[in-house]
């Protein structure tokens, strides 16, 4: 699935679950800013979730706990790669979690080499992968 640039800026929630024949959610830039939960459950063909930047954020650039907002990717036993862009879930401070993902290699944040304030979730949990697992910040997050 593709979801261009400027897409659903007034959901309250981005959900997926149960969609087995998925291999790809490539979400494109400044998409869901409204989103305070994003979970994505049950995938078993996904391989890949791209996101680009921008995205899951209201405030771009700046960090901000205004409201909780939680990141969950669970029992999806065939996702090989997350790719978050600059920007993208910057206001995301409640809890990362990642769970049962046996497949897991490798994360990678950010895009450019200057700040970009995605990575500011306390806590994270990260559990079930059966590879070395590679979380690549390219930028300066937080």
């Amino acid at each position: 699935i593709e979801l261009g640039d400027g897409s659903f800026g007034n959901s309250h929630t981005f959900s997926i679950d149960g969609l087995d024949d998925l291999e790809l959610i490539d979400i494109g830039n400044n998409c869901f800013s409204g989103v305070k939960t994003f979970k994505i459950n049950e995938m078993h063909k996904l391989k890949q979730l791209r996101v680009g930047e921008n995205s899951f954020t209201q405030k771009r650039r700046f960090q901000s706990a205004d409201e909780l907002r939680s990141f969950y990717i669970l029992n999806c036993e065939s996702l090989e790669s997350i790719a978050i862009g600059d920007f993208s879930f910057s206001n995301f401070t409640d809890k990362l979690e990642l769970r049962n993902l046996p497949s897991l290699q490798g994360i990678t944040i950010g895009m450019n080499e200057s700040r970009s304030y995605d990575l500011t979730w306390d806590p994270v949990i990260i559990r079930g992968t059966r590879y070395h697992l590679t979380i690549v910040c390219r930028a300066s997050c937080y």
